[in-house]
């Protein structure tokens, strides 16, 4: 015991007396850890149960349901999932929050995503706060403590919102990538539709046929077979396309479809005419970034192209008129230029 006092005084003596502090801290948040799990631990059958009392109220892709009973994680993994049942926000799991139809959209379709996430953001927020205040000192041992304080705390709030900067990153990525490809399948599910296709066989065939060139189409297209296949309402599973999706592109052949389908009209010409808007609007939307091109390389002209040219152009006119007003600099040697 007394070996352990002195190790503490030199550690307190040599500065480390943040690191004591740390240290305390999170053999206290694993303690408080360890007895939230045991007051929270539930048996199997009754996990059981709640699984089956959720897939027997029904459900879809959008609000997490499955046709299988997910197996709870044990272990480690169950532990952060028990955890996370601390932190969620109330109605975080519920099928229309904000966050959820977020993930669905950036392709996280369990439902313990939501719980990880939240998870992954104290983490990360407590994680980079501690670790810059600990290897602040060691790096620059005569920082004030209160500026180690305010980096902490900015490394702390860059670490709460860098997983909503990288799922909203991964959003516009998903949709970028379907907005490009979507006017090609969109001609694809026109030419089966006026071969003699059904809607539900050409939605199939055309997710068949794009999958190496467009694979989150072929995905989207495949979900609705599916949905279709075991019994789902085809205007159910086409909003469901349209919210898992999440651009103007989607939501209107949606609303064409489905429009369609109730006034008994043509298909075959309703998708022409959106195929040849979708296209129209494509060769539109590359004309307007055509158009921001030079804007955009103006700013690197101005700031590194120009001043070496200015610099090239003028060194040497600026040098002769300095030779004949300071006698000093006759003996400088212009070959350089």
């Amino acid at each position: 015991m007394e070996a352990i006092r002195q190790l503490l005084d030199s550690v307190v003596q040599s500065g480390g007396l943040l690191l004591v502090v740390m240290i305390i801290f999170v053999c206290a948040l694993l303690a408080a850890f360890g007895i939230a799990t045991l007051a929270t631990s539930r048996s199997d059958a009754r996990r059981r149960l709640a699984g089956a009392t959720g897939l027997a109220a029904g459900g879809d892709l959008l609000s997490g349901g499955s046709l299988r009973i997910t197996a709870p994680l044990t272990g480690v993994g169950g532990l952060f999932e028990r955890i996370a049942q601390f932190i969620l926000p109330k109605g975080a799991m519920e099928p229309d929050n904000a966050l959820r139809v977020k993930m669905i959209q950036a392709g996280y379709y369990n439902t313990r995503v939501i719980r990880i996430y939240y998870l992954m953001r104290i983490l990360l927020a407590v994680g980079m706060a501690l670790g810059l205040a600990i290897v602040m000192p060691i790096i620059a041992a005569d920082t004030a403590i209160q500026s180690v304080i305010i980096l902490a705390g900015a490394a702390g709030m860059m670490g709460y919102f860098l997983p909503v900067f990288l799922l909203s990153r991964r959003v516009r990525k998903r949709q970028l990538s379907i907005r490009e490809g979507f006017p090609d399948a969109l001609d694809m599910l026109l030419v089966c539709v006026e071969s003699g296709l059904g809607l539900d066989g050409a939605l199939a065939r055309v997710a068949d046929e794009i999958g190496r060139a467009h694979p989150l189409l072929s995905e989207q297209f495949g979900f609705i077979g599916r949905e279709l296949r075991v019994g789902r309402d085809r205007e159910v599973a086409l909003r469901s396309m349209a919210e898992r999706i999440g651009i103007d592109e989607v939501t209107s052949l949606v609303t064409l479809l489905i429009q369609t389908d109730k006034l008994g009209t043509s298909i075959g010409d309703a998708l022409r005419a959106h195929a040849y808007e979708m296209r129209s609007t494509r060769l539109l939307r590359a004309e307007e970034k055509a158009m921001k091109l030079p804007v955009k390389l103006s700013v690197p002209l101005i700031f590194f192209i120009l001043p070496a040219l200015l610099l090239v152009i003028l060194a040497p006119a600026s040098i002769s008129i300095g030779r004949d007003m300071f006698p000093a600099l006759q003996n400088v040697d212009l070959s350089i230029f």
